[in-house]
């Protein structure tokens, strides 16, 4: 299929967008941290396609990082691309959130037998899953994890690398293992390229109007979100 893929990641408070073509990034960029994404976000993706030449036309299919993660940044995320997937009738694709952290850990340890991609649900709980280097997932759900000393002893004298936001309070309470602990593996839609490719391929897409994304707990709505929510639904 002809044409562009663009990749928005938008599951932590921080965010960013891509332009894939072929399985590769031509084009990143990421928002300040705190930036408001509802605010940033159609810019930002024209920004991206004029400093490329290309319009919004060019466009393939959409991509979404579909969580788990921030409901605000994936709500505001889905909504906007399944605008642009209604008014261009192109294809929306979902790409898991921890699959995009797993695909940086192996990008940079080909050598780990397994990666643990870790993004911090607050407190010291993480949204995780456990994979293997031909990508099966261990865990066979994505999990919601309170760490303690004894978590991911499954993985007990296993080649482990750790990564993602969820990291550093991880490594604090894990610090006698002798896994590998990689704070700077971060999310970006740049990973989402490869992944995005390979779904569009394989023509897996999503229904446009019942696609909701991966929250994994409930959202409890406050003043701040049902505001957001007003906008998101007019």
């Amino acid at each position: 299929m002809e044409g562009y893929i663009l990749n928005i990641e938008t599951a932590t408070y921080s965010g960013s967008l891509s332009l894939g073509k072929n399985g590769e990034p031509i084009a990143v960029t990421h928002f300040a941290e705190g930036e408001k994404h509802i605010k940033s976000m159609a810019p930002a993706v024209s920004a991206l396609l004029h400093n490329e030449k290309l319009k919004v036309a060019d466009l393939a299919a959409v991509a979404i990082s579909s969580g788990p993660g921030s409901y605000t940044g994936l709500r505001i995320a889905t909504s906007f691309a399944k605008g642009i997937c209604t008014a261009l009738n192109i294809p929306l694709i979902a790409v898991p959130t921890l699959d995009i952290l797993a695909h940086a850990l192996f990008a940079k340890y080909p050598e780990a037998d397994y990666v643990v991609p870790l993004l911090d649900a607050r407190r010291m709980e993480v949204y995780t899953a456990t994979y293997h280097k031909s990508w099966q997932q261990v865990v066979e759900k994505v999990n919601a994890v309170v760490i303690n000393e004894k978590s991911f002893e499954h993985l007990a004298d296993k080649s482990v690398v750790f990564g993602g936001n969820g990291t550093q309070k991880t490594a604090e309470v894990l610090q006698g293992q002798h896994w590998i602990f990689d704070k700077q593996v971060a999310l970006s839609a740049a990973n989402m390229c490869k992944l995005s490719e390979e779904r569009q391929l394989a023509e897996s897409f999503e229904d446009l109007m019942h696609f909701e994304p991966f929250y994994l707990k409930e959202f409890v709505v406050g003043k701040a979100s049902q505001k957001i929510a007003q906008i998101l639904r007019s």
